[in-house]
């Protein structure tokens, strides 16, 4: 049978070195249709210089792109990293242009269109970096800044899809709530009534292929909670341990050290013994580390797939206002850890280099704390990004919650 949809516009501009991001912007917008169009009649339709621009002339090749896209989009997604891209006629490059045009776009009216940036952070070989490009990508980032624009920094391919699946989700939400005040919603219902098809809901599935509804995502993203809970139980416990085996070791040091005049060699075996207490444990937040990206990954793809359907339950729901505030509590408990996890892995580093092999086994500790620490952040990241978003669902609501982050 017909269906009337309001398809909105996703404009993506980003220089040659994020394709990857390119096609996670595909990925996570034709996973989100799925979802919009059978629940909310809404689709979001990507477009890319690549896909809808075709051979012409003009003053320049941007000026092409510029005439051929023609600013007909409601959504601008900027994403850089390492490349600022090459100078246009008019700006210093053809993402900074596109993303001018946005602006100007916006400032004449705030509601024609959604702006959305990103900065990817993930490392990169130096010996492929341009110093100028990257200075110029500095410089663009603050005067986002000064236009108040609020940027987001990613450093993984599952964190860039997580956030992307939230702010896009909110994006969406809020320019389908535009078109409804401002008529298009109901010349859409007319639509549909002359089509003979009033309800807003597609076609009932018969259940051999049902996706996941929001109570089986928020349920993943609780057991998701609880492995993230159980790896960082565990790893407290480790530390724990260590710094057992390490008063037990001084210990042994002071003893040995007594004697060396006399004996060297049980000064040298208390240092092997450290390092090799050292070294296991650098090994066990190595097992550790995957399992908990792993959890994490799991847990706020779930979550930000139900924010995704929130819009299809009212105040009246007490589902995500109940997840709201456990992820409050989450969130506060992670920024302790944290800071737990950063000064356990500066006190290893500071400790004092006592022999070659001893200081082999701290440069591993602190590089196995780091990773976890690089992996817990971004964690920690998503977290407070899905508890923004549900904030502002919930505050659309006329609800009360608890107070939100303020750090993106």
């Amino acid at each position: 049978m017909p269906r009337i949809e309001t398809v909105f516009r996703l404009f993506v501009a980003s220089p040659s070195d994020v394709a990857e991001e390119r096609s996670i912007v595909d990925e996570v917008v034709n996973e989100m249709n799925l979802t919009w169009s059978k629940h909310f009649r809404v689709r979001v339709e990507t477009v890319r210089w690549e896909t809808h621009a075709f051979p012409a002339i003009g003053e320049d090749a941007q000026s092409v792109i510029n005439r051929q896209i023609d600013d007909e989009y409601d959504i601008f997604l900027g994403v850089l990293w390492t490349r600022f891209g090459k100078p246009t006629l008019r700006y210093g490059s053809g993402t900074v242009e596109e993303f001018e045009r946005a602006y100007v776009r916006y400032e004449a009216e705030p509601s024609a269109i959604r702006i959305m940036f990103y900065f990817k952070t993930a490392p990169v070989d130096p010996y492929t970096l341009d110093p100028e490009q990257l200075k110029r990508i500095g410089a663009f980032r603050s005067r986002l800044g000064e236009k108040g624009a609020l940027y987001w920094n990613f450093s993984s391919r599952e964190e860039f899809a997580t956030l992307l699946r939230l702010h896009l989700s909110r994006q969406v939400q809020e320019l389908a709530e535009l078109a409804e005040t401002t008529g298009a919603g109901k010349l859409l219902e007319n639509a549909r009534l002359a089509l003979g098809s009033s309800s807003p809901d597609a076609p009932e599935s018969d259940g051999s292929d049902e996706e996941a509804g929001l109570l089986d995502l928020v349920q993943q993203g609780v057991s998701g909670f609880e492995s993230m809970t159980e790896v960082i139980t565990e790893l407290a416990f480790g530390m724990s341990a260590f710094n057992t085996r390490v008063l037990e070791r001084t210990k042994e040091f002071e003893l040995a050290s007594a004697n060396a005049g006399a004996d060297p060699r049980p000064l040298w075996r208390a240092a092997k013994a450290f390092a090799d207490d050292t070294e296991a444990f650098a090994a066990r937040i190595d097992q550790l580390r995957p399992a908990f990206a792993s959890a994490s990954e799991a847990t706020f793809a779930s979550l930000s797939g139900a924010v995704a359907l929130s819009t299809d339950f009212d105040a009246a729901d007490a589902t995500l206002r109940e997840l709201l505030a456990n992820l409050h509590v989450l969130n506060a408990a992670n920024d302790e850890t944290q800071g737990m996890l950063t000064g356990f892995r500066d006190a290893v580093t500071n400790q004092p280099r006592i022999s070659a092999p001893v200081n082999r086994a701290k440069r591993r500790l602190s590089e196995a704390l780091g990773a976890f620490l690089d992996e817990f952040n971004r964690s920690l990241n998503l977290g407070r990004a899905v508890e923004h978003e549900i904030q502002e669902l919930i505050g659309g609501w006329g609800e009360t919650s608890p107070e939100e982050s303020t750090e993106p």
